[in-house]
């Protein structure tokens, strides 16, 4: 029991070191086949988006993102999503939508989708710490570049704010005066 209890103890203690650094450790440990994997989702995106100016791009293809690209068809406006649920992307690029797998926290990827000829960024991931790595470089690359963010509710409204995004539309909030306005109305 004492080689059990000493096993136990030592897989707790390492655990979240290497789930903190799982990233690192897989790129050091695959290295060749993680930059071949990074440069071709790269090619992909690119190649999917070379042609586009002006257009939007979605940093997440959840329900949020789905719609605004709903939107977007609809008004004849193109643009490239970004997404990292492969079985999302699949339906949705089966569906005739110009969705991709990339993580948007990558400079490279967001360079990729075509931000230096983008009308505008609308960031829809439900993180609002990978939107707070998205903002800062895209604000870098395009000072000028209308900046749109979702989130949950409005508790990091300030730091994305003061990070660069140009709004900020928090959903509870954005619910919640729907349902007023109607309220009102009735």
């Amino acid at each position: 029991s004492q080689i059990v209890l000493a096993g136990l103890i030592f897989s707790m203690s390492v655990s979240p070191f290497l789930i903190r650094n799982n990233g690192v450790i897989s790129r050091l440990i695959f290295t060749s086949n993680y930059h071949a994997n990074r440069k071709q989702i790269r090619d992909v995106i690119s190649s999917g988006s070379e042609n586009l100016r002006d257009h939007v791009i979605i940093c997440g293809f959840g329900r949020i993102g789905q719609n605004i690209a709903r939107f977007l068809d609809q008004e004849h406006l193109h643009y490239v999503a970004l997404d990292l649920d492969t079985a999302r992307i699949r339906e949705a690029q089966e569906a005739g939508n110009r969705v991709f797998f990339g993580d948007a926290t990558h400079r490279a990827i967001i360079e990729a989708a075509g931000i230096t000829r983008a009308r505008i960024l609308v960031v829809s991931v439900d993180n609002p710490h990978a939107a707070l790595k998205i903002v800062p470089y895209v604000r870098q690359i395009r000072p000028d570049l209308p900046i749109l963010v979702r989130t949950r509710d409005d508790a990091h409204l300030d730091e994305l704010q003061a990070a660069g995004a140009t709004e900020v539309v928090p959903e509870t909030l954005e619910a919640s005066l729907m349902l007023v306005t109607h309220l009102l109305f009735l």
